[in-house]
């Protein structure tokens, strides 16, 4: 549909405004609020350990025998291989995987070292010590490192994908799928021609 020299959409046309400021932040805040509690669960237990600590610390004996030590400390060095074996397969590949399997590994490590040289004596105690030194706290130190530096490329990686939340001092974006829409209503049907004078009736044409 034209008016002389100006032509009037048909259609009304769909322009995008962005989500306003507050709903974002309402929206993030829930988001931080649904993450956060598996976090105070995981402290309120860790602190309902420490009186059982102490229970632990006065009722347990000395020395106890065991009749599945062997499986014990066989098990736990499987543990070992397989998480020393899984995290440098994972990291081989850079999987995300590997920073959970590092991490795990590490301390697998170090609960062997705290185990072996708290139930050894005499000769055994210098060799668990020994163990302990040259082999699987070097190997928790290297594992721990492997799973800092891969939560650190991880974040890196996540911070240049489009549509990962902003970081302090870079713009804000928002995605194009939270976007509202409004219609622009089509111009008024002039009375003027492009150069401004009266167009006569005659010339109206729709």
């Amino acid at each position: 549909m034209s008016v002389g020299d100006v032509s009037v959409p048909h259609l009304a046309e769909v322009i995008e405004l962005p989500v306003p400021r507050e709903e974002r932040e309402v929206s993030r805040a829930r988001a931080r609020a649904g993450r956060r509690w598996p976090a105070y669960a995981l402290i309120v237990c860790g602190v309902a350990l420490i009186p059982w600590l102490v229970v632990l610390a006065v009722a347990l004996p000395a020395a106890e025998n065991t009749p599945h030590w062997m499986a014990a400390w066989v098990g736990l060095d499987t543990m070992e291989a397989a998480g020393l074996i899984g995290t440098g397969v994972l990291t081989l590949r850079r999987h995300p995987l590997r920073v959970v399997a590092a991490a795990a590994t590490s301390m697998l490590l170090v609960v062997d070292a705290w185990f072996d040289v708290s139930t050894s004596t005499g000769g055994d105690l210098v060799v668990a010590l020994v163990m302990a030194a040259t082999a699987e706290l070097p190997l928790a130190a290297v594992c721990a490192l492997l799973a800092v530096r891969a939560a650190a490329a991880g974040n890196r990686a996540a911070g240049a994908v489009p549509g990962a939340p902003a970081t302090a001092g870079t713009p804000e974006t928002v995605p194009a799928a939270r976007t509202a829409t409004v219609s622009r209503l089509p111009a008024p049907v002039g009375t003027f021609s492009e150069r401004g004078t009266a167009a006569p009736a005659s010339d109206r044409t729709v």
